[in-house]
């Protein structure tokens, strides 16, 4: 069923990339920024949910899209150096007691009650299935020592949130994938296959479920502009323990899947991380922001030297934070002076690595979901940075083709004479 007044759902338009929002007046789909329209489809494939979705639809005004939301910019703030930590000293700063857990996790074999078959797990598992007979193992009927909640980081019941988007990838698919995208640049990770395998852990962390808006000033090797983009049903982490922007690269998530989390009832061995206390989201918010906006310009576009000069960002929040999915590891190569992570999406697949040299500089790769997310499902959306122009009050602006967009400085026109 399609929303009330006060909610609206979107997709993203297959013409240029753009937020389409429900209409009711016309039921169809309406790009903000092309005019696209696409009917709605039947209305038992739209289902309700628990999340509260706020989606805004973008005002268009003769033509015009209205971003008064992202018109008053201000130069960048003073970004934070990249986190070079290893997950395990982040951890250790969290929660030395269940670290040390961890670090003796080792495999135990318990007797099926019900058949009498071995039933095998990490010591750190809450819940063990028989693959036999298919019974499900309780912590009350491990051995004595075998479950230990200390274990759980930080576990408290306003710790984490109250629902998850539950693994749709066993350790050993997840690390398929992950050597799919070891084999696109396969130098880079040569001599630490084996410690990546080692190290190759599931964990569930918290992230805030919000739309986001942002309109930059931007100077590149083409020329100046200005550019608009949307991303719906994006996340940003609750926590420092993670490389945000890696994670960030293995999205969109599918957020009708979310199920209720409770980490009593959690099977498998999967590692959890919680809310971090006096969190600067406002710093990791804009380092995110930077660096996705910039490599998608470069994407796009094919631009180099790309300078964000000015921005206005705008976050409308949904009711929801949730438990997301992901295998992870980090290595440092002290011979190369460099440190990576791999992150794999655990409900799609999707898989990224972010390296990080000695001078802070970054560069990534990334291998996208192994199969595509329903069309009408609430899944993170991410339009092109669009080239827009202001023309008249109220924050009126008309989009502009990447062609006629840029516009060269007298310095820069001198400089490519």
């Amino acid at each position: 069923m399609f929303k009330e007044n006060d909610e609206c759902c979107a997709i993203q338009c297959e013409k240029c990339g753009g937020t389409m929002y429900s209409d009711a007046a016309s039921t169809s789909f309406i790009c903000s920024f092309c005019g696209n329209k696409e009917p709605w489809p039947n209305s038992e494939n739209i289902l309700d949910s628990e999340i509260k979705y706020r989606h805004k639809p973008v005002e268009v005004v003769n033509g015009l899209v209205k971003l008064g939301h992202v018109y008053f910019m201000e130069p960048l703030p003073e970004m934070l150096k990249n986190n070079t930590q290893s997950i395990e000293d982040k951890l250790g700063v969290f929660s030395a007691l269940s670290t040390k857990v961890y670090e003796k996790s080792h495999t135990i074999k318990l007797p099926c009650p019900l058949c009498g078959a071995d039933v095998t797990g990490e010591s750190t598992q809450t819940i063990f299935t028989c693959e036999y007979c298919g019974h499900r193992l309780t912590q009350e009927e491990l051995k004595a020592g075998g479950y230990n909640k200390d274990q759980l980081i930080g576990a408290g019941s306003r710790s984490y949130p109250s629902i998850a988007l539950p693994f749709k990838l066993t350790k050993e698919q997840a690390f398929g994938r992950a050597q799919l995208l070891m084999k696109r640049e396969p130098m880079s990770f040569k001599g630490a296959e084996k410690a990546i395998k080692e190290k190759f852990t599931a964990f569930y962390t918290p992230y805030t479920l919000a739309d986001l808006r942002v309109k930059a000033q931007i100077s590149t090797n083409k020329g100046d502009c200005e550019i608009y983009q949307e991303v719906l049903n994006w996340v940003y982490p609750q926590t420092y323990v993670f490389d945000e922007n890696a994670v960030d690269m293995v999205a969109p998530w599918n957020f009708d899947e979310f199920a209720p989390f409770d980490p009593v009832f959690l099977e498998g061995d999967v590692h959890i991380t919680t809310r971090s206390n006096l969190f600067p989201v406002q710093k990791y918010l804009d380092r995110m922001i930077n660096e996705q906006l910039c490599n998608r310009l470069c994407e796009n576009y094919g631009l180099q030297n790309v300078k964000i000069e000015k921005w206005a960002r705008n976050l409308r929040k949904h009711s929801a934070d949730i438990m997301l999915p992901i295998y992870y590891v980090d290595y440092t190569d002290n011979s190369a002076g460099e440190r990576f992570v791999i992150v794999v999406n655990g409900q799609t697949g999707a898989a990224s690595a972010r390296f990080v040299n000695s001078k802070d500089k970054t560069r990534s790769i990334q291998l996208p979901a192994s199969s595509k997310l329903p069309r009408f499902a609430e899944t993170t959306m991410r339009t092109p940075p669009m080239i827009v122009r202001y023309v008249k009050p109220k924050f009126l602006h008309e989009v502009i083709p990447p062609e006629k967009g840029f516009k060269k400085s007298l310095f820069q026109m001198l400089k490519f004479w």
